[in-house]
């Protein structure tokens, strides 16, 4: 299991990933387009820096269903969900 973690601020956006063998850390932009979020790679904060990163741009969206808030990555899909779409509900916290 992995637990993925946003901290959002008005300034920046912090995406880490922490679990088994896994310890990653990413300076994101946020755009908001039509109600949703969206979330780009600037740098890669990790300490072992991984060069394929910087050609993944795309980090997904944030939308709110009116309920909750809901983040479609691609990122995760790709590196954590063996290909298969991924929908992860945000706790605040």
């Amino acid at each position: 299991m992995h637990i993925v973690s946003l901290n959002i601020k008005k300034d920046s956006i912090i995406f880490e990933i922490e679990g088994y063998h896994v310890s990653q850390k990413y300076l994101l932009k946020g755009t908001e387009i039509k109600n949703k979020l969206k979330l780009e790679l600037i740098k890669d904060l990790t300490q072992f820096e991984n060069p394929q990163i910087e050609k993944i741009k795309d980090f997904g969206a944030i939308t709110y269903d009116g309920n909750k808030y809901i983040l479609a990555c691609p990122y995760i899909d790709l590196n954590f969900g063996y290909g298969v779409k991924q929908i992860c509900i945000l706790k605040k916290g």
